[in-house]
């Protein structure tokens, strides 16, 4: 079950941890209310999509979408709605691998939201994550699954692309 989350610190705690016994990061695993969202050492996307949901509630990204009521979609990572109107947002995420799988249903949506950590997980002077969100991937990307960079996501979308940087 999804919940939301509005920080990404005990996240970091664990990554840091990676780096301590086993035995540590278990007992983390076990006592964090953020343990449970932690799949072998990675990020589960339930983490990344409360997270942007929680952005999204209270309007620090995508402004234009400022009268619509945010929510986890059926058929889609969140949904936002306005009246009858409802658009579909699919949210990526990566760390220091930057790059993503997109999907059809990725392509298919209103809106991607690309969360990039880069090193935020792992390096504890990193205070910053770039949040990228394009309207309509499919026009820029076709409607075929494709592996992105996040370089290669940038320079395709060019001014397609609204840029946030979140700092913690």
């Amino acid at each position: 079950m999804k919940k939301e989350i509005h920080s990404l610190h005990d996240v970091r705690e664990y990554f840091r941890l990676k780096k301590t016994t086993n035995r540590q990061r278990l007992q983390f695993q076990k006592t964090s209310s953020m343990g449970k969202f932690l799949i072998e050492g990675k990020l589960s996307s339930h983490v990344t999509e409360a997270f942007i949901l929680h952005l999204l509630q209270i309007k620090r990204i995508l402004p234009q979408l400022k009268n619509y009521e945010f929510s986890f979609g059926k058929g889609c990572d969140v949904c936002a709605t306005n009246g009858r109107q409802n658009l579909k947002i699919e949210v990526k995420a990566t760390g220091d691998k930057q790059f993503s799988q997109f999907t059809a249903q990725d392509l298919h949506a209103d809106y991607v939201i690309w969360m990039d950590l880069n090193n935020y997980l792992i390096n504890s002077s990193q205070r910053n994550i770039n949040i990228y969100a394009i309207k309509n991937p499919g026009r820029t990307f076709g409607t075929r699954t494709c592996k992105l960079t996040v370089d290669r996501f940038l320079k395709k979308a060019k001014d397609k692309v609204i840029r946030y940087r979140y700092a913690f």
